[in-house]
């Protein structure tokens, strides 16, 4: 497991405690969600989707980057995952810009 700089020490300890548990084990957490995401790609050789959603100012964005944040951290090539981040990045701009209709 690598530890990534960017993560403060609390979230280095909830990246330690969360990696390789089962979804479900553990009080709900969105590393619970990564965790989960990491397994099935690891284990499934398939593409994954996390859906976030909420309303305006929900912390879908902060959500987001800490998904971002703990794949970096858990992952054997974590240059791989900085590149996927950078190639989405295009695409959660375009979300985040989106106007908020009701």
């Amino acid at each position: 497991t690598h530890t990534h700089t960017q993560l403060s020490p609390r979230l280095q300890d909830d990246v330690r405690r969360y990696t390789a548990v089962r979804f479900g084990q553990l009080p709900p957490h969105i590393f619970a969600t990564a965790e989960a995401t990491f397994d099935n790609i690891q284990n499934n050789e398939g593409n994954q989707s996390v859906i976030i959603s909420g309303e305006s100012g929900s912390g879908k964005t902060e959500t987001t980057k800490l998904i971002l944040q703990y794949l970096t951290a858990v992952t054997n090539n974590p240059a791989w995952i900085e590149q996927q981040i950078l190639e989405a990045n295009t695409v959660l701009e375009a979300f985040g810009n989106a106007k908020t209709l009701r």
